[in-house]
C-alpha cells in the first residue's frame, strides 16, 4: 500500500502542475482562434505538427531509455545523462536542415516556413530539456520537473497573447515559444543543483553506446509520431483551410484528454514499471492490473464527455459560429482517445521489460497503412475522415499490444472489470444526456459523481486501496519504496 501512495503522491504532484498547464495551454488556444482567422489557425497547426515530429526525431527514444537507465541503474546516471545530452545536439544539427528543405519542397509561403524554423530552433532548448527531465522521471523527483513545465507553458501562453495582440501573427507565436523553451531549460538546471549526479564524465564509449541503445526506440517514436501527425499534413495538402482549422480545433480537444493519460502514465507509472521489470514479476502484475483499472476507468468517463459534450466544449474554446464543425470530428476522435488509456498501461510495461521491438513492427506497419487510408478518407470525408482513421488505428494499436504483452501479464486486463467499467460508462452518459441543455460546468460534476458511485457500488476499485488512499490525507510522505517492497532512490523531502 505504501508503493500505492507513493504513486498517488507523485500523480497528485504532476496533477498539479497539469492544471496549471492545461490553463495556460487552453487560454492560448482561444487566443489563437480569436486573433487569427481560420486559415492562419489551421496552419499553425501545421507548425506545430511539424514541432511535434522534429521533438520525436531529438529524442530520439533517449528519453525513454535514460528514464529506464536510472530507474534500473542509478549508480550511473550521470554519464548517462552528459551522453544524452549530446547526441541530442548532434540530432538537431542534422534534422535542422531537412527541415528547411521540406519547407521548401512543399512551398509553403514565407511566413509559414519562418514560423516552423523559428518553431524548430525553439527545439534546441526544448531538446536539452527533455534530456534532464527525462533524469528526473528516473529518479521519480516531479517537482523541478512540473516547474519547468509550468514556466514553459505559462511564459508560452502569456508571450504568445502579448504577440497575437500586438498584431504579430504565426512569428510572433513562435518566438514566444523560444524564449518559453529557454526559461524551461533554466529552471531545470538550476534544479540540477538540488540534486547532483555522481559523475558527468564525457565518454566517447558511453555516447556511442547510448546512441545505438536507444536507436530502435527513436525509430519507435519516429514510426509513431508519424502515423500520428501525418493526417494534418495531408489534410492541410487536400482540404480547404476551413477544414484544416476544424480538425485542429478538434484535435487539439483530443490532445488534451491523451495529456490526462500522458502526465499519469508516461511521467510517473513508466519509471515504477521498468524498476519492476528487473524484480518480482507478481509486483509487475499487481502494478499493471490496477494501473489498467484505473486508466480504464479515467478513459471511459472522459470519453463519455467529449462525446456528449462535443458541441458545448467546441462553443466553450472556440468561435462557435467558425467552428462549430469541430464537434463532429471530435466525437469521431474520442474512440481513438479511449483506446489510448487502455492501451498505453501495457505499451509502457512493454516499454519497461525492454521489448520495443516488438512495437516496432507495429509502428512500421501503421506507418505505411495510416497514411494511405488517410490518402483514401479524407478527400471523400475532409477532417472527419482524418478523424476516423486516427481511431481505427488507436484501435488496432490497442489489439496488438495486448497480443503482445506477455500471457501472464495480459490477464491484467480482466473482462469482468472491463464489463463493469462500460457499465458505469453508461450510466454516467445517461447522466450527461439528461443534463445536455445545463453548463459542462454543472453536467461534468454531476456526471463525475454518478460515475464514481456506480464504480464503488460495482466494486471495481478494491476498498482495501480505497482506504490507503483516504489515509494519504494529512500524511507526510514516508521513503520511496517499490511495489514489491524494494527500496529506491530517496530524495530529500523538500523535492517530494
Amino acid at each position: 500500500m505504501r508503493a500505492l501512495q507513493q504513486i498517488v503522491r507523485n500523480v497528485s504532484v504532476v496533477a498539479i502542475s497539469q492544471a496549471i498547464t492545461w490553463t495556460a495551454a487552453f487560454v492560448f488556444t482561444i487566443a489563437q482562434a480569436r486573433y487569427l482567422d481560420p486559415a492562419r489557425f489551421g496552419e499553425l497547426a501545421v507548425a506545430f505538427s511539424y514541432s511535434l515530429l522534429l521533438g520525436v526525431v531529438l529524442d530520439f527514444g533517449l528519453s525513454t531509455k535514460l528514464a529506464r537507465d536510472v530507474a534500473r541503474w542509478p549508480e550511473t546516471a550521470g554519464e548517462a545523462l552528459v551522453a544524452t545530452l549530446v547526441v541530442r545536439v548532434g540530432l538537431w544539427c542534422a534534422a535542422m536542415p531537412v527541415v528547411w528543405a521540406s519547407t521548401v519542397i512543399l512551398g509553403y509561403h514565407a511566413e509559414l516556413q519562418a514560423t516552423i524554423l523559428i518553431v524548430g530552433a525553439s527545439m534546441l532548448f526544448g531538446t536539452l530539456a527533455a534530456g534532464l527531465g527525462s533524469y528526473f522521471q528516473g529518479r521519480e523527483l516531479f517537482v523541478v520537473p512540473s516547474l519547468a513545465s509550468i514556466a514553459q507553458r505559462g511564459s508560452a501562453a502569456v508571450l504568445g497573447i502579448a504577440a497575437l495582440a500586438l498584431g504579430q501573427g504565426m512569428i510572433g507565436v513562435a518566438i514566444a515559444f523560444v524564449l518559453a523553451n529557454l526559461l524551461q531549460l533554466l529552471v531545470l538546471v538550476s534544479g540540477m543543483r538540488r540534486h547532483p549526479v555522481s559523475s558527468t564524465a564525457l565518454e566517447r564509449a558511453t555516447v556511442v553506446t547510448m546512441f545505438k541503445g536507444s536507436a530502435m526506440l527513436g525509430m519507435l517514436w519516429i514510426l509513431g509520431t508519424f502515423y500520428y501527425n501525418v493526417d494534418m499534413v495531408i489534410l492541410e495538402r487536400m482540404a480547404p483551410p476551413q477544414n484544416v482549422a476544424w480538425y485542429a480545433a478538434a484535435y487539439r480537444l483530443f490532445n488534451a484528454g491523451v495529456m490526462l493519460v500522458g502526465f499519469t502514465s508516461t511521467t510517473v507509472l513508466y519509471p515504477v514499471l521498468s524498476r519492476l521489470s528487473v524484480g518480482s514479476r507478481e509486483g509487475l502484475r499487481r502494478a499493471l492490473e490496477r494501473s489498467f483499472t484505473f486508466f480504464l476507468l479515467c478513459g471511459v468517463f472522459v470519453g463519455v464527455t467529449l462525446i456528449v459534450g462535443a458541441d458545448q466544449l467546441v462553443a466553450l474554446l472556440f468561435p462557435a459560429r467558425e467552428y462549430r464543425e469541430a464537434a463532429t470530428a471530435l466525437r469521431l476522435l474520442t474512440p481513438g482517445l479511449v483506446a489510448i488509456y487502455t492501451n498505453g498501461v501495457f505499451f509502457l510495461t512493454l516499454l519497461g521489460m525492454g521489448f520495443e521491438r516488438r512495437l516496432l513492427v507495429m509502428a512500421a506497419v501503421l506507418a505505411v497503412l495510416n497514411p494511405l487510408a488517410n490518402l483514401v478518407v479524407v478527400p471523400l470525408f475532409q477532417q472527419d475522415g482524418a478523424a476516423l482513421i486516427t481511431s481505427a488505428t488507436e484501435a488496432i494499436v490497442l489489439i496488438w499490444v495486448i497480443a503482445a504483452t506477455p500471457t501472464d501479464l495480459r490477464a491484467a486486463a480482466r473482462p469482468v472489470v472491463i464489463l463493469k467499467v462500460l457499465v458505469a460508462g453508461a450510466v454516467a452518459t445517461v447522466c450527461m444526456w439528461f443534463l445536455r441543455d445545463h453548463s459542462l460546468l454543472i453536467a461534468i460534476p454531476l456526471a463525475g459523481i454518478v460515475y464514481a458511485a456506480a464504480a464503488l457500488a460495482l466494486g471495481i476499485m478494491p476498498l482495501a486501496e480505497m482506504r490507503a488512499l483516504r489515509g494519504l490525507v494529512g500524511r507526510r510522505r514516508p521513503g520511496a519504496q517499490g511495489l514489491d517492497g524494494a527500496a529506491v532512490v530517496s530524495p530529500s523531502a523538500a523535492e517530494r
